[in-house]
């Protein structure tokens, strides 16, 4: 794990947190039935290029695209593609990351594409995002806090954690220590915080009730295995003085 200390990265630090948040809700908020997934990694690509900010999933494991896609029952890791046409009623997810003159950002959300979602969906895309309403501008004194908090929230919205599902740190590099696990029971031990520590709050659950999931023939998405819907929402945080948690991703949103 890498402290990010100097004023000089600290700024870059902030800058590619606020692009991959902005870039991710415009993302979402242009998704429209019709299109396909790879129109939104096109629109990605410009928008970050009009943050001054590079693409760091293209060159992840050979991933080849600035942002994954993921819908309905999948619920990570999905490449964009011509072929796949977004639909009426398609809960969708996008994830992305971002690089500031050497420092990493990363985002992502799920949105309904309608009108108005059905009270189970919208019981998941309020239920997945609400820890980082609970995060932001809190104190803590230890990473493991936040899978208890995630559980319990699970547990009220009715949903279910996806299985081996976690966070990580970030900075100058896009995935760093520690990682951060999402279920309580798969924590293995404490992870204290401490001043300069960034990371990524990842959360996805499910409508389902095995949290298992399985990857598919294109070796990337996530996919659950009861064929359950599921939603992603992550947010990058920045411990500051007094181990409180500063979000980066979207400044003056989520209180």
């Amino acid at each position: 794990m890498g402290l990010v200390k100097s004023n000089t990265d600290l700024k870059s630090l902030r800058q590619a947190g606020q692009a991959a948040g902005w870039v991710c809700d415009a993302i979402v908020n242009a998704a429209q039935p019709g299109m396909t997934t790879m129109a939104l990694d096109e629109l990605a690509n410009r928008l970050l290029a009009e943050k001054r900010s590079s693409a760091p999933f293209k060159s992840f494991d050979r991933f080849g695209h600035a942002i994954c896609v993921s819908i309905n029952d999948e619920t990570v890791n999905g490449p964009p593609s011509v072929e796949r046409l977004l639909k009426a009623g398609d809960v969708v997810s996008v994830a992305i990351g971002s690089e500031c003159r050497g420092l990493h950002g990363k985002a992502a959300r799920t949105v309904y594409l309608g009108d108005s979602p059905p009270k189970e969906i919208q019981r998941l895309l309020t239920g997945t995002e609400q820890i980082m309403h609970q995060l932001a501008g809190r104190t803590i004194e230890s990473l493991n806090d936040i899978a208890h908090w995630m559980s319990e929230i699970a547990v009220s919205y009715q949903l279910t954690l996806v299985k081996d599902s976690f966070g990580t740190g970030i900075g100058k590099a896009l995935h760093d220590a520690p990682v951060i696990m999402n279920n309580p029971d798969e924590l293995t031990h404490v992870i204290p915080v401490e001043k300069g520590m960034a990371f990524v709050v990842m959360s996805m659950m499910s409508l389902g009730k095995s949290g298992e999931w399985a990857e598919t023939e294109d070796g990337w998405t996530q996919k659950m295995k009861d064929g359950s819907l599921s939603a992603h929402v992550a947010d990058m945080f920045l411990v500051t003085e007094g181990n409180q948690l500063e979000i980066l991703t979207r400044p003056g949103e989520v209180s």
